[in-house]
C-alpha cells in the first residue's frame, strides 16, 4: 500500500475524533456525496469504532466487512463508491483499488513513514520513533 496521497498524519496520542473528522470531510455529509456505498476492510479496535460511526451516517451505506483476501472479489461485485480500511493486514491488489470511484482510504495506527507494518506502536517504542496515526489514500 502506498501513501502518495496523504490526508493527515499526526504524532502523539491517538485521537479518534480527529480521524472521524477527516473521514467525514472526505466521505460523510459532504454535499456532493449522497447515498454512498462503502466496503470496509479489516477490523481492529479503532476499525470497529470507525465501522460503527460509518453505519450511523445517513448518507453512507456500509455493504460489507472484508477481513480476508479471498473476500476481495466482493469489491468487483458491489462496485462501491469508496473503501475504508482499518486493520486489514493484507496487500490490496491495484485492480481492486481502481474500482471505487471515490478512492480507498486507510487509517494506519502508526506515524508513517516512520512506523510501517504490523504493530507500529510497538516499533515506535523499540526503535525510539514517533508514535501517532496516519490517514491516507491507498494506491
Amino acid at each position: 500500500m502506498g501513501f502518495t496521497k496523504l490526508i493527515t498524519s499526526y504524532s502523539g496520542r491517538r485521537d479518534e475524533t480527529q480521524a472521524f473528522q477527516y473521514i467525514e470531510s472526505i466521505l460523510g455529509d459532504n454535499k456532493r456525496i449522497v447515498d454512498m456505498d462503502i466496503l470496509f476492510l479489516g477490523m481492529n479496535d479503532i476499525g470497529e469504532e470507525i465501522y460503527d460511526w460509518l453505519c450511523n451516517r445517513d448518507s453512507i451505506s456500509v455493504k460489507a466487512i472484508i477481513t480476508e483476501p479471498e473476500q476481495l472479489t466482493l469489491v468487483k461485485e458491489v462496485c462501491p463508491d469508496a473503501i475504508v480500511a482499518s486493520g486489514f493486514t493484507h496487500i490490496v491488489p491495484p485492480e481492486i483499488l481502481e474500482i471505487p470511484t471515490e478512492g480507498c482510504i486507510n487509517l494506519h495506527p502508526g506515524y508513517l513513514p516512520h512506523t510501517r507494518g504490523y504493530f507500529p506502536n510497538i516499533w515506535s517504542i523499540v526503535d525510539d520513533l514517533p508514535p501517532g496515526a496516519t490517514l491516507h489514500y491507498m494506491d
